[in-house]
């Protein structure tokens, strides 16, 4: 055993001790390593080192009475500095007990004149016969002659105990750690070399009091290590940094300081964990360990964890640093999948955040960037093929129209229960399902009928471009068919257990669909929502930029009771969907925005609105059963006692009074046409036997690409069909007239539908557009970029009075 100072001793390094030891009869020098602390006594600051070893060692002698005289002589045996860099090893020092008996904080202490200096502590006090009456510890730091030394007549063995029992001052050793914070800051601004190395020794010398004091705190070890960080010892400075991130895992300081020293060693891995873990720990550093986190991330191309950094620190308000953590942001998320980038930003507090989920999200972001590949290959594949599939449309709508200018009825055999149009509105597709089957009613060269045999006789449909979708809840399969052959070109499984209530697709979307399912029958109520892939069954929940589910939004404001039955319409390309359900307390519809490739709802808006409702084309505009036309979530005209209805690829909508039927035109609300109803319509609001309040089902497919009008009787299970349009407003729609939607190296015309005594005049539009008298013509370059543009146009009364008129084409 060799008994020292506990804060000689007290080390994160591994220690290393020299003593003079037998060999047979020779005292010789030897090196000794990897000495452990045994014991340490429970008040004084003294250790126990136990060394295994072959040799003989010098024992301690004691003195021959139990205490030392006051005015005794007494040397000093130890290894004081130099204050060159040099340790002089064994040297005495003489002097006399100036007290045998000096209280210090409650302890007894002998009180020496003999001198100390740095690396005395833990060095004999022998008297003259050479026992050792004392183990040096301290001495004043701006006196000479005035040391002190632990009584060795005060010391047995049995008050040495484990490290881990000895239960230090907590408040000497926080005056100690303070003390040596103050000389360590005063030390680094001092320009003279000697001055500055006594600081950082008394420095030290404080900070291993406190070590004694507090041997499980992390503090003293995080000072220690950068003190030694100062003195470019960084070897020392990172075992002291590791002890206090032992005791204190989530210290930032101490994370911070080692990850330096990691990536100093080329090790920017490990530096970065430790980093990336202090950015999620509220304390000192946090900020910093962010910024050293997020600058490794982004050179090592770790998008989404840069990305996740610099969304984190713009939520913590850090202004002194937010300017590049923009810079960061504006530079990860170019590089981060869509998915990623909305589930990012739809944090909107620190506490949202957290290191498990930032770690699972990069994880995850692989997959994520070759999901939006498939989907953007797939999306790419359903352009080319919709193009070739309005080539073909309008290739079967050239020419002069063989349709009399009346109605033509069509008896259907059987009850339909819903009806939806198809084939860019040239087909109408009608449900019997007492028969199994679908009514295929095409209405151009000649009203005629094609049947569909299907799987089970309850389905839903869904339409999208030449392709009809019928989904068989029993069976969990979707059938495909081919409308212009009507063949059933697959029958494909979910790949969910789910039961879906609701699915609607563009008239130009011939893959996706939006669906609303639930997944038990308990969760009824907690319907959910989703985008359907049609070709590979695949189910994308769709998710709220404002909130993590959808359904909680939308449950909120559209399910109140168990009797509620879902209704949805889609715009062309379902971009934009409105909802609504029937049911005793119904609140109105939600009017949606879709993101189709990263399954978002990016834009929500809800109305006061009953009924079904169909969508335009672009989505501008909704036309309610109760007679209200909404333009961009706003009520701009309401027609009293009127069903309204969207006419496809046009900007036109068909009102539907209780004699007549009247084409109108969407801006101006002009009417274009009017015509007798082929039957009597029943009264707007119908009831149930069960006293549910109930609309009509939609009963209506108009369209003006096609130029056709369909409308059900209910009653009698006949469908009437007739054009829709004027020759002369037909003929120019044929062309390309009228849609919002155009196609990038065609000529596209409008038609302002003005009524008479109105003038318009051309106020801004893209380079090309040109208006004579109500008609808006552009010659789409080639190479126009895929983008929205607006038209705006002046539009005078006859009056004079003056009103604005946007129109938004889409470029595709």
């Amino acid at each position: 055993m060799i008994i020292t100072n506990f804060h000689v001793a007290n080390s994160v390094l591994p220690l290393t001790v020299r003593a003079r030891v037998y060999e047979g009869d020779r005292l010789v020098e030897k090196e000794f390593k990897n000495v452990k602390v045994y014991r340490v006594h429970k008040k004084y600051d003294l250790a126990l080192l136990k060394i295994e070893s072959k040799y003989r060692f010098r024992e301690i002698h004691r003195p021959k009475g139990k205490t030392i005289a006051t005015g005794a002589k007494c040397d000093v045996i130890g290894n004081p500095d130099s204050g060159k860099g040099e340790v002089l090893r064994n040297s005495i020092t003489e002097g006399l007990i100036s007290s045998n008996q000096r209280k210090i904080e409650g302890l007894d202490y002998l009180q020496i004149s003999a001198a100390i200096n740095p690396g005395n502590s833990g060095g004999a006090v022998v008297d003259g016969d050479g026992a050792l009456v004392g183990v040096v510890t301290f001495k004043l730091t701006d006196k000479e002659g005035i040391g002190f030394a632990i009584p060795f007549a005060k010391i047995e063995k049995k008050d040495f105990v484990d490290l881990r029992e000895k239960v230090g001052n907590k408040k000497l050793g926080l005056a100690y750690v303070n003390k040596g914070r103050a000389l360590f800051a005063r030390a680094s601004i001092i320009a003279d070399p000697k001055l500055r190395r006594l600081m950082y020794y008394s420095a030290w010398y404080f900070f291993q009091q406190a070590l004694v004091e507090l041997p499980s705190s992390p503090l003293p070890y995080y000072h220690m290590g950068e003190l030694y960080y100062s003195l470019h010892e960084r070897d020392i400075a990172k075992a002291y940094f590791s002890k206090a991130l032992e005791l204190d895992p989530s210290g930032t300081n101490s994370l911070l300081m080692l990850g330096n020293i990691l990536a100093a060693e080329g090790k920017r891995g490990e530096a970065q964990k430790l980093w990336l873990k202090g950015a999620f720990i509220d304390g000192p550093s946090q900020e910093n360990c962010a910024e050293k986190a997020a600058a490794a991330a982004i050179k090592r191309e770790q998008w989404v964890t840069a990305a996740c950094l610099a969304r984190l620190a713009a939520l913590r308000d850090s202004q002194h640093i937010l300017t590049q953590y923009k810079r960061i942001f504006a530079d990860a998320v170019i590089h981060v999948s869509r998915k990623s980038v909305d589930f990012i930003k739809r944090k909107s507090n620190p506490s949202e955040f957290s290191l498990d989920e930032v770690k699972k999200l990069a994880r995850d972001e692989k997959k994520f960037m070759e999901e939006e590949r498939q989907i953007a290959e797939r999306e790419k594949g359903a352009a080319l093929a919709n193009k070739a599939f309005e080539a073909r449309l309008r290739k079967s709508l050239a020419g002069k129209d063989q349709m009399p200018d009346e109605w033509v009825a069509k008896k259907m055999p059987g009850k339909v229960v819903n009806l939806i149009p198809t084939y860019g509105g040239a087909v109408i597709a009608l449900a019997i399902k007492d028969l199994k089957k679908i009514v295929l009613l095409h209405t151009i060269s000649e009203v005629k009928m094609k049947y569909l045999n299907v799987a089970t006789s309850n389905y839903l449909m869904g339409a999208g471009a030449q392709y009809l979708y019928v989904y068989h809840p029993s069976l969990k399969i979707i059938e495909k068919f081919d409308i212009p052959t009507g063949k059933r070109i697959s029958a494909k499984r979910l790949k969910n257990n789910v039961v879906i209530t609701v699915m609607v697709m563009g008239l130009r979307n011939p893959r996706t669909a939006f669906i609303s399912y639930y997944e038990s029958p308990a969760s009824y109520l907690n319907r959910k929502y989703a985008l359907l892939d049609m070709g590979t069954g695949r189910i994308r929940p769709l998710v709220c930029r404002d909130k993590e589910s959808t359904a909680e939004r939308l449950n909120e404001f559209l399910h109140k009771d168990s009797h509620d039955e879902l209704h949805a319409s889609a715009d062309h390309n379902l971009q934009h969907l409105v909802m609504w359900v029937t049911t005793t307390f119904s609140n109105g519809y939600e009017y949606v925005t879709l993101d189709l490739p990263h399954a978002l709802f990016v834009n929500t808006c809800q109305h006061k609105t009953f009924g079904p409702m169909q969508i335009s084309s672009d989505g501008e505009f909704v036309f309610s059963a109760d007679g209200n036309l909404i333009q961009k979530q706003k009520l701009v005209k309401q027609l009293q006692d009127s069903w309204l209805y969207c006419v496809h690829d046009g900007s036109f909508f068909v009102q539907w009074d209780k004699k007549d039927i009247f084409v109108r035109e969407s801006y101006s609300f002009s009417q274009i046409r009017k015509f007798a109803t082929p039957f009597q319509r029943e009264d707007n609001h119908l009831y149930a036997r069960d006293g549910i309040f109930r609309y009509p089902e939609n009963r209506v497919v108009a369209s003006a690409l096609t130029n056709r009008i369909s409308i059900l009787d209910l009653k009698t299970n006949t469908v009437y069909t007739r054009p829709l349009l004027p020759p002369a407003i037909a003929g120019r729609l044929k062309a390309g007239g009228n849609s919002t939607i155009l196609l990038a190296g065609t000529q596209w015309t409008y038609d302002l539908m003005l009524p008479k005594g109105f003038t318009a005049k051309l106020e801004d539009a893209p380079e090309g557009v040109t208006l004579n008298g109500s008609v808006l013509t552009w010659n789409v370059p080639a190479g126009e970029p895929k983008d929205v543009k607006e038209i705006l146009v002046c539009i005078k009364n006859a009056k004079g009075e003056e009103s604005y008129r946007v129109i938004r084409v889409s470029v595709k």
